[in-house]
């Protein structure tokens, strides 16, 4: 072998190869990856977001409404025509509901329409223009009325 057709360099290394703009296309696919990420996932997150906000706002209202009156009972647990809320509210006289049995029979009547054992009862105490009463914590006490049943549709959609 001749000394000329020895290469001491070892031909072309593939440490000075550099390929020209392949790093901007990576970077512009890397940016539309997520772009596409941001178009199609965000409204699913940004609604899971808001479901988390709503579960939380629903919480601390329902935990600041419970302990509003003195001796009643709150408006927590499960409310229907099997509730013992709305049982209690239904052998009581209207003018004497608590505040969490009138959310109760609000709620079951919301369920159920005209359905509910309660909405007789309750449109009863509207048309007699019964008063409810509260004592609120500043000393001052509420004076309010049921002025209205009707509505669009049953809160659970069904008609």
């Amino acid at each position: 072998m001749h000394a000329a057709a020895i290469n001491l360099r070892g031909g072309v290394s593939p440490r000075g190869i550099r390929l020209r703009g392949q790093s901007i296309i990576e970077y512009v696919l890397i940016i539309a990856v997520i772009g596409l990420v941001i178009v199609f996932a965000g409204p699913s997150v940004a609604g899971t977001i808001r479901n988390q906000f709503n579960l939380v706002g629903d919480a601390v209202n329902s935990g600041a409404t419970g302990g509003v009156e003195d001796g009643g009972t709150s408006g927590g647990g499960s409310t229907g025509a099997d509730s013992a809320t709305v049982q209690a509210a239904i052998a009581k006289d209207a003018k004497d509901w608590t505040l969490g049995e009138q959310k109760a029979v609000a709620e079951d009547i919301a369920t159920k329409g005209k359905a509910s054992p309660a909405y007789a009862k309750a449109k009863a105490a509207m048309d007699a223009g019964t008063k409810f009463t509260m004592k609120l914590t500043d000393g001052k006490t509420l004076e309010y009325r049921i002025i209205g049943i009707n509505h669009d549709d049953l809160a659970d959609g069904s008609g």
